[in-house]
């Protein structure tokens, strides 16, 4: 059937059979195909508050930070336990074994020392803090929208770890010992950095630039 004939009766799609052929059509990378339903859904009006743009731009923001946090704290939470499995390891070479799998692993596990432990705390808690000062200077709680979600106890718990408490210090780097970690991981030729690329400043001022476009993008 020729193409076009098939696209004369886009226009008779229900809302659901369009919006489900878009996104078949996004999966199999069909471009031309996604934009022609796209062009030939029939125009609504809607109705909203005045905030709206406000609304959908920041809950936006929030969800994409809360998964890029969560991922950060699965990070930081899996090399915790690769260290523990590690020493457990060394101890257990004092003692006569069987040599399995695990063991096996153990000895290409290099990059799970304490050093990397320490970055990934470094950058989780100053993303949240970055998120923090990018709330705070728009007068918003800053763990509202995520109490209800999954995982967000956990994230808590795993935050709590980088910060530690006045009898045990947190276990992440603070800004001068991350900047000496990049550098001493940094590839051969690269100069050699004398600031530190992420910031809790730098973070929120890059969170309050991505909301303004959304909100544009929004219609505000």
């Amino acid at each position: 059937m020729n193409t076009n004939a098939v696209a004369k009766n886009y226009a008779q799609l229900t809302p659901e059979e369009r919006f489900r052929l878009i996104l078949a059509a996004s999966g199999r990378g069909d471009d031309v195909e996604r934009d022609r339903l796209a062009r030939t859904a029939q125009r609504i009006t809607l109705s909203m508050p005045d905030h709206s743009s406000h609304a959908h731009a920041f809950r936006e923001l929030a969800m994409l930070t809360y998964i890029e946090l969560l991922h950060d704290a699965h990070c930081y939470a899996v090399t915790f336990v690769a260290r523990g499995d590690r020493s457990e390891g060394k101890e257990a070479k004092k003692r006569p074994q069987r040599k399995t799998a695990k063991t096996a692993r153990l000895k290409k596990s290099d990059w799970t020392g304490l050093d990397l432990t320490l970055a990934y705390g470094y950058v989780l808690r100053t993303k949240l803090a970055g998120w923090k000062l990018f709330c705070e200077r728009l007068n918003i709680p800053p763990l509202l929208v995520w109490q209800a979600l999954p995982g967000f106890d956990w994230l808590l718990d795993t935050m709590a770890l980088t910060e530690g408490t006045e009898s045990l210090p947190g276990a992440a780097f603070v800004a001068e010992g991350f900047l000496r970690w990049l550098n001493a991981h940094r590839p051969a030729k690269h100069p050699e950095m004398t600031q530190v690329p992420l910031t809790a400043e730098g973070i929120a001022s890059a969170n309050q630039a991505i909301l303004n476009e959304r909100v544009k993008w929004w219609g505000g």
